[in-house]
């Protein structure tokens, strides 16, 4: 001021002029204090840079001043001039003592921070961390990004981390979170940050969140950082949060648990849930919650729990046991784990039953015991694989023991995998090693499971007839996205989640050897075997299958999916329908009906776009389809032209995507019509509710679906999607297909007399009980439409054996796949083979349980006690239920029950088979190499059969289809318990008699006569011919040693045999000779070729021509020379007609049976023992006449002891079982007597 220019000294003024010019340059902050001259108080200069000015800095300068001084200002003058400076002048009154007491340096420094900007004290802060250089890189960046409210509200300190932390985000693209505790600190009170890049989030999206974490929020608050033009901002939310004492967190810790928590929730790979909680009151990660998320909903999907929130509820009341749970996990299956594994779960699971004791209410501790129980049932999971530690989206997979899971519904799978994320869930359920069947797009989130279990009984069924056991697997997109266009992507990255998650826990083969998914603690035996096939909603993805299977090297390569672009079309090959159509022309031929070649009637389910109905109603050229409806149409034509409709059937066959609309209305006769399903009024001509059997003039769109399942034709063919068939005494939520339920009819009202069920579940198996104890005519699913599965194994094994091939480089991936193109037509003819033989069994079965249903009954009882047959799970009936059928006059057993059965039989024989002795003889071999068409064979190799994994298995399905065709679905059970042998002893000696008597032709022969002979004819010679193999299969396994290879077996036994085959006529004694003869002459009158009818003769007689052999074979001599005295003996003692009375007094109880056959048995000991005895002492063998006139004149006095007894059974009305047992006896202790002396 001019004032103090004139009054002060200059000495005093120069100071002040030097330190104003040094600061003027410098642009620092100056005080400069010069007393009064009065003594009044003093008179202060600060001297600052000009942008630093403001009404508040010079406030706060002031008040600094005041502060200092303890005085009052009694005079303000600013000046700021043109120049860089602004000079506030200040007088200030205060006492003497006050101002010599001021440290002008302090104040100045004072002075300096308080009008220094926000920016300006976070660049200097960022100074202390990084180089000057960043920090005022960093301070021009971020200088005026933050907003007024965040500058007016944030410390310095806080800025500075926050900057630091935002620099994360932006150069990484992560969120991050901190969590600070406050200063002063409050007990469990932290202040929490989530930084991101782009807008701000609703806070009320994200408090939800923090409130599952276990937070209490206070008070929220969020800033957006406007970084740079052009990109997006970042943004800050603060929280006050408090969380609950007891839980004692340790920040830490907590800190980057809820960092990667709230990460995981906003990117969705975690699901927001109040399990949650368990981040912060256990110490868990998300990733380890999720693991005991993905325990709890497997143990929800198989009714472990009653609910969801059943599930999480102790799990977040107990934070100490669901922490221990993890733990127990992890000593488990981290393959990093040192120490004793054992040792470490032990002491865990020890620390989690004392935890239990805290446990209060019973539904809680029974909760987390049954969590306890499925991670022991865990053998294997991909949770410490790499894939789960790089993808973060990637699902968690667990394969469970299910024998060892204590709550679980029937039938148990031997395997399952349970695959686990927030976008996908699904269940892979197999009943044995080698296994297969299709994977399927679900459409019931809650309750899919139950939906694979019923699907894998069916296939475990189907799959009888091939070499896998049934498997099945399914999955749900648990996040369905809003836009339904983005359903097919989202369908097809859930398939991918299923399937990794199956590959990820499964064995490769490299070099031959079976090696173990890296990072995986294997609980279980070796397993390579996962084999997938297309079904509902993946029938595309067969390719994306094998594209990953091949990402993990796995080594069945495209065979992992059969289906794919490099295998066979099934719908090209019309497979499935055709399968299916063998069983629907046995049913009819029975009836008398050829289809192929009379017209028929037919409504059916599907369209002609779909593989299955289309190619069904294209089997043949006289289908009169009346009526047939899909999703979308239902379509009408009371009296088609079967030329005409066929041709245009075939037209929409080819038409890619076709409907029912799309069908001609000029071919559609008078009176039908195309409509909506969901039309409200369809009018119904005459003609049309004719054909249909109704009498309404006008029906709803469901109305006439359920009119169209009624309709009283000859054939019902399902190819659809749904169950629309139920048993009266079932309720439709007993059938768990609500899609279907308003249109779904009871087997009541099924009025059409044939069913083929192409399509999977269309009729309830109880509804097929139902019908066809009503006359309706019949298999299962799982029979009808096996051919597809068939197909789909014949394709896996052919790659599997052609992939030796490929991997020496002897063939070319493009040789291979035009090898296996060029025997589809083996393929297609070797499964439909199979079909025809299936349903050929159970017509068989038929007459064998109307002549000795008990037969049937033990055989539900042997397999029930094998542990392998659930009677009521297969509604199969009791032995009562038996009873009652047979009293009512309904068969005791129907097709569907028998079909079951024939499957359960095939299946109890090779898991018998399995690992036995008899895969490994050479004999077996050659089934294997009959699996194949020559032509693979031939190129392939013997050493690629030889190094094929599943040789033994598919010997194994060979003999077993083979056996059980033949005997049917009792007939192997029974002689199991008949001979008290094992079940591969019985295979084996069957086989043998199989082999010699030459039954792979002659049965295929037998077979071939359909349409040649009548049905019933025609099953008369196949039950004859199945009799007799039994009858051979018991000799063998009373007398041969079956130590010996089965080659050597037939070959010692099968030369004889064909050595007096051709003078059999000759051999046998009357009246067993004129048996031949008539026999012969009969057949050949119905109708069968001389040599045929000759061959089925000569396997009649098979097992009395056994012993021939093995007396020729003991004895050296000719089977001719044994065969004069075997057959001669019998007009001493008549064996034949001791044998023939004791068939038949056997009648129905099993026991009588059995002591007959046992007695057949001794007699046949005694038999022999004569004969061997008569070589023993003929001194020439060959010379029979002499051998026989000596032993006539040395047992005279016997033989006519024993002729006079049989001569007086003969001559009584009813010789009972109990007068036959003493004639044998009686026969026995002779046969002693008459043994010459060594």
């Amino acid at each position: 001021p001019k004032e103090d220019l004139f009054v002060a000294p200059v000495e005093e003024l120069l100071p002040v002029v030097d330190a104003v010019i040094e600061t003027h340059a410098s642009g620092d902050v100056l005080v400069v204090a010069r007393p009064d001259a009065l003594a009044r108080g003093v008179t202060l200069m600060v001297v600052m840079p000009k942008y630093r000015f403001s009404s508040e800095a010079r406030h706060r300068v002031q008040n600094l001043i005041v502060e200092a001084y303890r005085g009052q200002i009694l005079n303000y003058h600013l000046a700021l001039g043109e120049g860089e400076q602004a000079r506030l002048h200040f007088h200030v009154a205060a006492d003497p003592d006050a101002i010599a007491a001021v440290d002008l340096v302090a104040l100045q420094a004072r002075v300096s921070e308080a009008i220094r900007s926000w920016q300006e004290k976070t660049r200097v802060a960022l100074e202390d961390l990084v180089e000057p250089d960043r920090a005022l890189e960093l301070s021009r960046r971020y200088g005026a990004a933050f907003s007024p409210q965040y500058v007016a509200t944030t410390e310095v300190r806080t800025a500075v981390r926050d900057i630091e932390v935002l620099e994360q985000v932006r150069l990484g693209g992560v969120s991050r979170v901190t969590l600070i505790e406050l200063d002063p600190p409050v007990e469990s009170r932290y202040w929490l940050t989530a930084f991101d890049r782009g807008e701000s989030h609703d806070l009320s999206d994200v408090m939800p969140v923090l409130e599952n974490f276990g937070f209490r929020v206070v008070r929220a608050e969020a800033h957006e950082v406007c970084v740079e033009e052009g990109e997006a901002p970042l943004t800050i939310h603060g929280f006050l949060v408090d969380v609950p004492p007891e839980w004692r967190v340790d920040r830490a810790s907590v800190e980057p648990r809820v960092e990667d928590a709230l990460r995981a929730v906003q990117a969705g790979w975690a699901e927001n849930l109040h399990v949650n909680r368990l981040i912060l009151s256990a110490g868990l990660s998300w990733r380890q919650v999720a693991l005991l998320k993905a325990y709890g909903a497997y143990a929800f999907r198989i009714g472990a729990v009653s609910s969801r929130l059943g599930l999480r509820r102790p799990l977040v009341a107990y934070p100490e046991a669901a922490r221990l749970l993890w733990e127990y996990f992890s000593v488990q299956f981290d393959p990093t784990l040192e120490g004793d594994r054992e040792l470490a779960a032990i002491a865990v699971r020890d620390a989690f039953h004392t935890a239990l004791k805290t446990v209060e209410g019973i539904d809680d501790d029974r909760t987390l015991r049954r969590l306890l129980n499925l991670i022991d049932s865990t053998v294997r999971t991909n949770y410490f694989q790499p894939r789960l530690r790089e993808d973060p989206e990637a699902p968690i997979a667990l394969k469970l023991d299910c024998s060892q899971v204590e709550l679980m519904p029937e039938p148990r799978p031997r395997h399952e995998i349970w695959v686990s994320g927030v976008r996908t869930e699904g269940a892979h359920l197999r009943m044995g090693d080698v296994a297969r069947g299709g994977l399927r797009w679900s459409d019931r989130l809650e309750d899919f499971r139950v939906e694979v279990l019923g699907l894998v009984k069916t296939q475990q069924v189907k799959n009888a007839v091939i070499v896998p056991e049934g498997a099945k697997g399914a999955f749900v997109v648990s996040r369905p996205p809003a836009d339904r266009t983005l359903m097919r992507q989202a369908g097809v990255t859930s398939y991918r989640d299923f399937v990794g998650g199956l590959l990820d826990l499964t064995d490769n083969v490299v070099g031959g050897a079976v090696v173990h998914p890296a990072d995986t603690v294997i609980k279980d035996g070796e397993d390579p075997y996962l084999v997938v096939a297309a079904d509902k909603g993946t029938a595309t993805l067969s390719d994306t299958a094998n594209e990953l299977a091949a990402s993990y090297g796995f080594w069945l390569g495209d065979a992992f999916a059969s289906g794919g672009s490099k295998g066979y079309d099934h719908k090209q090959m019309g497979i499935t329908a055709r399968g299916a159509w063998e069983c629907v022309k046995r049913h009819f031929r029975e009836m008398g009906k050829d289809i192929q070649e009379e017209e028929f009637t037919a409504v059916g389910i599907g369209d002609m776009s779909g593989d299955v109905f289309g190619n069904g109603m294209l089997l043949s050229g006289k289908t009169l389809l009346l009526a047939a409806f899909d999703h979308r149409n239902i379509f009408i034509d009371p009296d088609p032209d079967p030329e005409t409709s066929w041709r245009e059937r075939k037209r929409l066959f080819d038409q890619s995507g076709s409907a029912w609309t799309d069908y001609s209305p000029d071919l559609i006769s008078e009176g039908g019509g195309v409509w909506g399903r969901g039309d409200k009024r369809i009018d119904l001509p005459n003609r049309a509710r004719e054909v249909l059997g109704i009498e309404e003039d006008h029906l709803n769109g469901e109305a006439l679906v359920k009119a169209i399942l009624s309709a009283p034709v000859e054939l019902w063919w399902n190819g659809g999607i749904g169950t629309y068939v139920r048993a009266s005494s079932e309720t439709d939520a007993m059938v768990s297909d609500p899609g279907n339920d308003l249109v779904r009819i009871t087997a009541a009202n099924l009025r059409a007399r044939v069913v083929g069920e192409g399509g999977n579940l269309g009729l309830t198996q109880q509804g097929r009980i139902e019908y066809a104890l009503r006359g309706g005519r019949l298999n299962t699913d799982a029979l009808d439409n096996s051919a597809g599965v068939d197909t789909s194994d014949h394709e896996v094994n052919l790659k599997i054996l052609l992939g030796h091939s490929v991997a020496e480089r002897r063939m070319s991936e493009a040789d291979r796949d035009e090898l296996l193109a060029s025997v589809e037509g083996d393929v297609g003819a070797a499964v439909l083979r199979n079909s025809y033989t299936q349903s050929l069994a159970v017509s068989l079965d038929q007459h064998r349980v109307r002549s000795n249903p008990a037969s049937f009954g033990d055989a539900m009882l042997s397999l029930e006690k094998a542990g392998l047959l659930d009677r009521t799970l297969e509604n199969l009936p009791t032995g009562e239920d038996m009873a009652d059928r047979l009293e009512a006059g309904t068969p005791a057993l129907t097709r569907p029950e028998l079909a079951v059965l024939l499957a359960y039989a095939k299946m109890h024989l090779r898991r018998r088979l399995k690992d036995s002795e008899v895969l490994r003889d050479p004999g077996m071999l050659e089934l294997a190499r009959s699996y194949f068409p020559l032509s693979v064979l031939e190129r392939a190799g013997e050493a690629s059969l030889s190094e094929h994994r599943l040789r033994s298995n598919i010997a194994a399905t060979e003999l077993t289809n083979r056996l059980v065709d033949s005997m049917g679905g009792a007939g192997l059970i029974q002689l199991i318990g008949e001979t008290h042998r094992s079940a591969t002893e019985v295979s084996k000696a069957w086989f043998v008699a199989y082999r010699i008597a030459g039954a792979e032709q002659l049965l295929r022969g037998l077979q071939e006569l359909d349409g040649q002979v009548t049905s019933g004819v025609q099953a008369q010679w196949l039950l004859a011919a199945s009799e007799s193999l039994a009858r051979s299969a018991r000799w063998i396994l009373a007398n041969a040693d079956l130590a010996r290879p089965i080659g050597e077996l037939i070959t010692w036994y099968g030369d004889p045999v064909d050595e007096i085959r051709a003078s059999l006529g000759e051999l046998l004694p009357e009246p067993k000779r004129s048996q031949v003869g008539d026999r012969l002459s009969i057949r050949m009158a119905d109708g069968m070729e001389r040599d045929l009818a000759w061959r089925l003769v000569c396997l009649e007689f098979l097992d009395g021509l056994l012993p021939v052999a093995s007396l020729s074979r003991d004895a050296g001599i000719s089977a001719r020379a044994v065969g004069n005295l075997y057959f001669g003996i019998a007009s001493d003692v008549d064996f034949p007609w001791l044998h023939d009375r004791l068939v038949e007094m056997a009648g129905e109880n099993l026991w009588e049976q059995r002591a007959a056959r046992r007695l057949v048995i001794q007699l046949e000991a005694a038999r022999r023992r004569i004969v061997s005895g008569l070589i023993e002492e003929g001194e020439s063998a060959e010379d029979t006449a002499a051998i026989m006139i000596a032993f006539r004149q040395r047992c005279a006095e016997g033989l006519t002891r024993i002729h006079d007894l049989i001569d007086e059974l003969k001559s009584s009305e009813d010789p009972g079982l109990a007068a036959l047992m003493v004639a044998a006896q009686a026969i026995s202790e002779q046969c002693e007597v008459w043994r010459p002396e060594s």
